[in-house]
């Protein structure tokens, strides 16, 4: 009788060792996963962001376009880094520094009723939170063509702008970054 209570005891302790393994290894799974999911929404966030930044752009290359007295490049004139909002009209607001990751009115709030997101560079407005998250807008020249007349050439007419909407966030101490480009052409030429 003796022998067979210290098996019953050995084997309710290879039990327990076995049943803790594995409740610890999907409470670290579970763990891991949450990590991967507000990764996987961070990204999605910004890569939305980098695209709402090409479109509010392509919304004042479109508006200037339409206007009989603007002329190419359409409101996109001055190269450089800026800042803009989803109801943006023109590019006007300068990026205070062309470090993304020092600038500060790159910084972006989130409405906490709405989930609007605004640039905002000294704390955020009422009924907003700061996020980590930072946007830059980039307007730089893109290619250029000669044009000829007969034998006669003129060298690089610019027939092209290069926007770069980057959004930039660091989580856990790693640095990440989504970015979307789009090439605007004089059509028109």
């Amino acid at each position: 009788m003796k022998h067979r209570s210290s098996q019953s005891l050995i084997e309710v302790i290879v039990a327990i060792g076995i049943l803790s393994s594995a409740i610890i290894s999907i409470i670290s799974m579970a763990y891991y996963t949450l990590q991967l999911s507000g990764q996987g929404m961070d990204t999605v966030i910004s890569n939305a962001l980098a695209r709402e930044g090409i479109e509010v752009v392509y919304a004042i290359y479109g508006g200037n376009l339409l206007n009989s007295d603007k002329v190419w490049p359409y409101g996109l004139d001055t190269n450089g880094n800026y800042v803009v909002q989803y109801d943006t009209t023109a590019l006007s607001t300068a990026a205070d520094n062309s470090n993304i990751t020092a600038c500060n009115n790159c910084q972006l709030c989130v409405s906490e009723t709405t989930g609007i997101y605004i640039n905002y560079d000294s704390g955020c407005p009422s009924g907003y939170v700061l996020t980590p998250l930072r946007r830059m807008i980039t307007i730089a020249d893109g290619d250029s063509e000669s044009i000829c007349v007969g034998t006669y050439c003129t060298g690089g007419a610019q027939v092209e702008k290069k926007i770069t909407s980057r959004v930039y966030w660091q989580q856990r101490g790693r640095p990440y970054t989504a970015r979307v480009e789009a090439r605007f052409t004089n059509w028109h030429r």
